[in-house]
């Protein structure tokens, strides 16, 4: 395609966001241009801005939401982002009062970091300064103190995060240099210049030496990571797999009074079955991640996830893992309801912790849940995330939840959790050529390797560890 027939089809775009920045952006237009003035008028009358805005409630958050941050790409954070970066109108009341309650929400959370001198997320801060600036808040305290800690993170953490296992984040640098890039030209803060400047004459974002966070989504407004498999095909190509020959579903697997640590084959899949830990559970040694099935990603049905999902049951996979904020329940939901439910192993992940186990059963349509993790546990809300796990310990008790834990791609949360007797179980991911990043070395887990994107799950203490379980699917998606 020229660059004449890409302007054509910009221009062609039932969205009149994309027609105005291809005028204004590529064309360099001047704002009295008569069509520039025709798409900019629409922007806020056609396309998909009069859509997000009409899901706002009175108070400025998004309705439905079971926080700011979930579930994804519908919530306020997401909203707000979207409508900054189809350039809404920034003067609007509607998106005003958005950012002014994005700033009262995450306020506390932004002192506790400083506080503690946390590092970390800058994407996430990076982004709502940007929108935030998007709707003239520049001159407001809140918006200061995310600009002091997004320079913090620039010149003494090298934009290091938890999420990308203690390594500097491509990702998290680019979307903060995003929202810095939007502070008014003068006065600009000096650390803020500061940052910028490091950032930019050290020529490492997006290098080899800043490598991009591997959680980040790649969504509307967010670039697009490198096509991975489909969720499930990958699992069925794997070696140990080849020649299996009896249906998984004859083989009830679920919970297990006891029996020792030695993997089994059984049914004539070839697929290894562990106890995990001291939880009593007996699991498939391979699990089946469902991160790609949701709207974030592959858009598989219910019914076709679920298809999926009673293949790999077929082939002896019979540990699913699952999460709020994949937007699979509905498709392990819909196998369940296919199958008895002992013949399998569900583990979920949430950051949400009131209600949770409610919630999450009625969406999975069963009485219990084997395993429930909190969801991406940073240093910066370890302590947030252990009460979590107090509170669901009722939960437990009843009989709803069989074993907790966190997942987490922080070497020092994992530390830490060894130590926790609450935490029974970690998910973590494996970061690179089957070993985990930098700063994992002395961890005092054990585990082994497995393909990048992949994950183990680790039972606590590490005394009493079962052989690790690979959960075979992509990381957790926690940036943004």
């Amino acid at each position: 395609m020229s660059d004449s027939d890409l302007i054509h089809w910009l221009l062609a775009a039932s969205t009149p966001s994309i027609r105005y920045l291809t005028l204004r952006s590529l064309l360099t237009r001047p704002a009295g241009d008569p069509e520039v003035e025709a798409a900019h008028q629409a922007i806020m009358t056609e396309g998909p801005i009069p859509a997000i805005l009409a899901g706002q409630a009175d108070e400025g958050n998004w309705a439905g939401e079971r926080g700011y941050y979930t579930p994804k790409y519908t919530s306020t954070h997401w909203s707000m982002l979207l409508l900054a970066e189809l350039n809404a109108d920034g003067a609007d009341s509607r998106l005003r009062r958005g950012a002014a309650f994005m700033l009262a929400a995450t306020q506390g959370e932004l002192k506790q970091a400083i506080t503690r001198g946390a590092h970390g997320l800058s994407c996430f801060w990076g982004n709502l300064l940007r929108y935030a600036l998007h709707c003239g808040q520049a001159d407001d305290p809140r918006v200061h103190a995310i600009v002091n800690y997004l320079a913090h993170d620039a010149q003494e953490a090298g934009w290091r995060c938890s999420y990308n296992g203690e390594l500097p984040c491509a990702w998290g640098a680019a979307r903060a240099l995003w929202g810095l890039a939007a502070l008014p030209a003068r006065p600009r803060f000096p650390q803020a210049e500061a940052a910028i400047h490091r950032t930019a004459s050290s020529g490492r974002v997006g290098g080899p030496g800043l490598p991009r966070c591997p959680s980040s989504p790649g969504v509307a407004g967010l670039p697009a990571q490198t096509r991975r498999p489909l969720a499930g095909q990958q699992p069925f190509q794997a070696t140990h797999l080849a020649g299996a020959s009896e249906s998984g579903r004859n083989r009830p697997l679920g919970f297990s009074a006891g029996g020792d640590h030695t993997p089994t084959s059984e049914g004539g899949t070839g697929v290894q079955t562990v106890l995990l830990g001291n939880t009593g559970l007996m699991v498939s040694r391979l699990a089946f991640g469902t991160a790609y099935m949701g709207p974030q990603s592959d858009r598989l049905s219910p019914e076709e996830g679920a298809a999926l999902l009673l293949q790999a049951l077929d082939l002896g996979i019979s540990f699913w893992d699952t999460s709020d904020d994949y937007g699979s329940h509905p498709h392990v939901a819909h196998a369940l309801r296919q199958i008895p439910r002992e013949q399998v192993v569900i583990a979920s992940k949430t950051y949400e912790p009131a209600g949770a186990a409610d919630r999450i059963l009625a969406e999975l349509g069963t009485d219990y849940l084997d395993i429930l993790l909190v969801h991406c546990v940073g240093l910066s809300w370890v302590d947030a995330a252990r009460e979590c796990l107090r509170l669901w310990q009722q939960d437990k008790a009843q009989g709803r939840v069989r074993a907790l834990g966190f997942s987490t791609h922080s070497a020092g949360v994992a530390r830490l959790a060894a130590e926790w007797p609450e935490v029974e179980m970690l998910l973590v991911p494996i970061m690179a050529d089957g070993e985990r990043g930098r700063g994992h070395e002395s961890d005092g887990l054990r585990h082994t390797g497995c393909r990048p994107g992949g994950g183990l799950l680790l039972c606590l203490p590490a005394s009493l560890h079962s052989q690790p379980v690979h959960r075979h699917a992509q990381p957790q998606r926690c940036a943004g």
